[in-house]
């Protein structure tokens, strides 16, 4: 008979059949006991293949002397830190961060800050009658929630598309301002 090889994917899907019965099988103590046993003073299967027993014996041994995880438990001296700190920094911050929009996180917070702001999140409410516009629900006396006015095109785009630069820039940038583009929504929904 000629055995074929197995894919990934037939191995994966024996493994799943599997996985019901050697969750119990693994859950007796005994049965644990005896794999382990069985496989005690072994070369692992990959090991075997590639290395002499010899080349095996010095690995283990070197491994043993400098394990990966060297400094796992011990601690380091203040010294060894900042070296650390100083060696991480830049290193993925600022423009050099995947996740960097230019910069616009402080003019961001300078302008959820402003009064113009909040006024503008008032009149939003205040026309959605203080009601989610999505789940119908508002506050009561015994349920309190939570509801944000969300701008229906993005804050971020908004600032990237009309080049905000300067809090006078968004004063005067009406796409900011415009209660077309407001919607209250739960706090929990909002996607920002």
């Amino acid at each position: 008979m000629i055995m074929k090889k197995m894919t990934e994917e037939h191995k994966g899907k024996i493994g799943l059949a599997n996985a019901p019965l050697m969750k119990k099988l693994w859950q007796n103590p005994e049965y644990r006991k005896r794999q382990n046993e069985s496989h005690k003073g072994k070369i692992p299967v990959g090991l075997a293949l590639a290395h002499t027993p010899e080349a095996i014996k010095k690995m283990i041994e070197t491994k043993k002397k400098n394990p990966t995880r060297y400094w796992l438990g011990k601690k380091r001296s203040v010294g060894d830190i900042e070296k650390i700190r100083i060696g991480h920094l830049g290193k993925n911050t600022g423009e050099k961060n995947y996740n960097w929009k230019g910069g616009i996180l402080p003019l961001v917070r300078i302008i959820r800050n402003s009064t113009k702001y909040k006024e503008w999140r008032n009149a939003i409410f205040k026309r959605d009658n203080y009601t989610c516009q999505i789940t119908k629900k508002r506050s009561k006396k015994d349920e309190r929630i939570i509801l944000n006015a969300h701008h229906i095109k993005p804050f971020s785009r908004i600032v990237k598309e009309n080049n905000i630069k300067s809090y006078a820039d968004a004063l005067n940038c009406k796409e900011f301002w415009d209660l077309n583009n407001g919607i209250t929504i739960l706090a929990e929904l909002n996607p920002r």
